[in-house]
């Protein structure tokens, strides 16, 4: 039986994972910080002094909080405005190296569809891109990520969720709300609230303490065995995603773990001793 002797130098080492917010849909992006998009941290691409554009106020009706980003001719009113518009609501965004389960969610309304056939007339598209968008252009120098919606109406604020790529992991990049629309009935008029985005914190270890650790064997079937110089208080074990997957308590200077209910993959194995934290991977096969 081949056994693993680890020399590690770890001290206060940081398993550092979980769900990490990047927009707040309480704060930013519900557009709750303050009463204009700028104080809210977003920017848009549209024609100055012209009604059916973005607007932060109270215009549409069923939002959360004290207003939402609404298409509409004024902070407090959608009007009634036929003309053809391509208009822009967006932030940049940084997403850290490694960050994984990269989801965005908003909650989006238009009372009135304008879809015919396979073609949409009034909708939303999403999309995140290093270039900046213009009034009255499309966002092509992006890649398009959710719509163009909706081809019916949406007649409540109603969640859309969207996972983005891990590709865009260590990145800084523009996430852009478009608003396309055309000058002839029926005529649809967008809102927006409560954005979110979110994602997974990757595995970050901070090494400072020399400690001796044995654990065999790897890869491991059923159980493995594990010793240290100092008393082990506890064992846990995670996916490579962050979650929680099983938990000991052990108290002794040795245990053997059983990992049989564990499907087959990689883990992460956090293992708290007096001499502080020491950070292992196992292969369950």
């Amino acid at each position: 039986m081949k056994k693993i002797i680890l020399f590690l130098t770890l001290s206060s080492s940081i398993l550092s994972f979980g769900q990490v917010t990047l927009i707040d849909p309480a704060g930013d992006g519900g557009f709750e910080t303050g009463a204009t998009f700028d104080s809210n941290g977003w920017l848009t691409a549209q024609q100055s002094g012209a009604n059916k554009k973005w607007y932060c106020g109270t215009g549409q009706t069923g939002f959360t909080g004290a207003r939402a980003a609404f298409i509409g001719n004024s902070e407090t009113t959608v009007g009634n405005n036929n003309s053809a518009r391509t208009v822009h609501l967006y932030r940049p965004i940084t997403i850290p190296a490694g960050a994984t389960n990269i989801v965005l969610n908003f909650k989006y309304k238009q009372e009135v569809s304008d879809f015919t056939g396979s073609t949409y007339y009034d909708y939303i598209t999403v999309s995140t891109g290093t270039g900046t968008p213009t009034n009255g252009n499309l966002f092509t120098s992006g890649t398009t990520q959710f719509g163009p919606y909706p081809n019916a109406a949406v007649l409540t604020f109603t969640n859309q969720t969207v996972t983005l790529p891990n590709s865009l992991a260590g990145t800084t990049t523009n996430l852009v709300f478009t608003f396309v629309s055309d000058d002839v009935n029926p005529r649809g008029f967008g809102a927006i609230d409560d954005v979110s985005l979110v994602y997974t914190e990757a595995l970050s270890i901070d090494e400072n303490v020399k400690s001796s650790l044995t654990f065999y064997p790897n890869p491991v079937k059923n159980t493995f065995t594990i010793t240290h110089d100092d008393t082990i208080r506890s064992l846990e074990i995670f996916n490579l995603i962050g979650q929680s997957v099983m938990h000991f308590e052990i108290n002794n200077k040795e245990a053997k773990i059983d990992v049989t209910s564990l499907a087959k993959g990689n883990y992460v194995v956090k293992i708290k001793a007096e001499d502080g934290e020491k950070i292992i991977k196992i292969i369950k096969e």
